[in-house]
């Protein structure tokens, strides 16, 4: 889904979108009663596939990591796991599509920063 972001032409476009987008779906995730578990609460498949479009879009840009980088501490939870995460797959190609090092990424994340909105 490389084609979210063809109409973007710069790695800071990319990232304002993709933060947009995450941003979206947290909403949608919150509008969602909590008896639907299932989502409620941004899953973790959810942020994979929107970081996994914008790691693709971004990962030959010599900058991307830089830039990546500076968001890692944006104040929405959303944002800065989908921007750690990016810069996890940036770092270490061999955590791409590796589904066991990407569950530990994960579990190894929220047990460092949790999501304000899981209960």
């Amino acid at each position: 889904m490389e084609y979210e972001f063809a109409h973007l032409n710069t790695v800071a476009e990319k990232l304002d979108w993709a933060a947009e987008r995450m941003m979206r779906m947290q909403a949608d995730a919150d509008k969602t009663p909590e008896i639907i578990a299932d989502y409620a609460w941004l899953r973790d498949d959810e942020i994979e596939v929107l970081t996994d479009n914008l790691f693709n879009s971004i990962k030959d840009d010599s900058g991307a990591l830089a830039q990546v980088v500076e968001r890692c501490s944006d104040e929405r939870w959303p944002v800065r796991i989908m921007m750690c995460f990016t810069k996890a797959l940036l770092e270490d190609s061999g955590l791409y599509r590796n589904n066991q090092k990407v569950r530990e990424w994960f579990d190894s994340f929220r047990d460092s920063d949790p999501d304000p909105t899981e209960p």
